[in-house]
């Protein structure tokens, strides 16, 4: 298992440091093939730049590797260190409570992600602001995980502990996305792996077309063969 922690938000200069992060997902996936990779989100920060990552941005990385057929995600907490003059993921409330629910989340989609493959990874729209659309073969019957994400983001480095949050999403409204059909792939139900909630979805010649509504961060979405 290859480990990545490039810890973008600390070390990249870019604003859109989310990206630089995915970046560094597509290079662990390629470095660890065929092995499995995993990854150390940036759940602390230096005293001196009280910049923890806020729940939106930590979700959106969590998509995007998840895109690229991340199999592990591990914390290093660094609480009560006081020697390193760090603070861990435990000074963030907000962010505590997103690493608990991504953490149940990661769970229940393990039938869908554990042996999951990267297939394919484009962007619709422009690259920094539109949509993340990336497919993978499930081990599980078969199905094909689709994963969603919304690049439209602003954010900065300034603190942010007790203060007004950097990151602000612009949602997507009527999404619709259209994929290529894997050969493979006898197309079945499609519905949000998280929710449940059915996705309208048919095939249109070599084409899979799916109407997906309002997207904040994104979606998960599980194609089911038949």
């Amino acid at each position: 298992l290859v480990f990545e922690n490039s810890y973008q938000l600390l070390y990249s200069q870019r604003p859109d440091f989310i990206h630089a992060e995915e970046e560094k997902f597509r290079s662990a996936c390629k470095a660890a093939g065929p092995h499995p990779w995993g990854w150390f989100p940036e759940a602390f920060c230096f005293q001196k730049n009280p910049r923890l990552l806020e729940p939106g941005e930590f979700r959106l990385q969590t998509l995007l590797a998840l895109s690229h057929g991340i199999k592990a995600v591990a914390y290093f907490t660094y609480g009560g260190m006081k020697s390193a003059k760090m603070l861990g993921f435990e000074a963030s409330p907000p962010l505590l409570t997103e690493i608990k629910q991504v953490n149940k989340d990661l769970k229940k989609l393990e039938p869908l992600f554990g042996s999951a493959l990267p297939l394919f990874s484009e962007t619709v729209g422009d690259k920094r602001t539109g949509l993340r659309v990336s497919g993978l073969w499930s081990g599980e019957k078969d199905s094909l995980a689709l994963v969603v994400a919304n690049l439209d983001y602003q954010t900065d480095r300034k603190p942010n502990l007790g203060l007004e949050p950097r990151f602000k999403i612009k949602p997507k409204e009527n999404v619709r996305v259209s994929i290529d059909k894997p050969a493979w792939l006898t197309m079945g139900t499609a519905a949000d792996a998280l929710t449940g909630e059915k996705v309208a979805a048919q095939v249109k010649g070599a084409q899979i077309e799916l109407e997906m509504g309002r997207i904040e961060l994104g979606r998960i979405i599980r194609i089911q063969a038949k």
